[in-house]
């Protein structure tokens, strides 16, 4: 199993790449793939602290995500899935196909997905983090 600082660690590799990507603005579509794979990490440094382990899959996660006590990081995680599906695979289970990702979000829309849902998925993660995991640097968003 990773540890909480595992997974804070993979999350700030993400953060500095998708700094440099959201700053470039050309992709879109890899900043929002990026950005769900930070906030993965930052639930999965949750889960190491909180609960003693790790996610099996991406189900697990979200089923494990959807219970009372970790609804409010699901709520800003579902948002950062979405985009990073639709980014990946052209396809979300509830809006349907694109056949591009301009299609469903553009790069300023990206960004505010990044300073809201990522930030909210930071923000409602603190309180089962552990102090070290709260003072590792880069878990805030970009």
């Amino acid at each position: 199993m990773a540890s909480e600082a595992d997974h804070i660690s993979l999350a700030d590799r993400n953060h500095d790449f998708l700094v440099d990507v959201l700053r470039e603005g050309r992709f879109p579509d890899w900043a929002a793939t990026v950005a769900f794979y930070k906030a993965v990490h930052v639930v999965e440094a949750v889960f190491a602290a909180d609960l003693g382990r790790d996610s099996t899959s991406h189900t697990d996660r979200e089923e494990s995500l959807k219970t009372l006590k970790y609804k409010r990081i699901f709520k800003d995680y579902t948002h950062l899935l979405t985009a990073s599906r639709i980014a990946r695979y052209l396809e979300s289970r509830d809006e349907g196909k694109y056949h591009q990702f301009a299609d469903f979000m553009d790069a300023q829309e990206v960004n505010r997905l990044v300073a809201k849902r990522l930030y909210g998925v930071k923000q409602h993660s603190l309180p089962f983090l552990t102090d070290h995991g709260k003072a590792l640097k880069k878990i805030s968003p970009a």
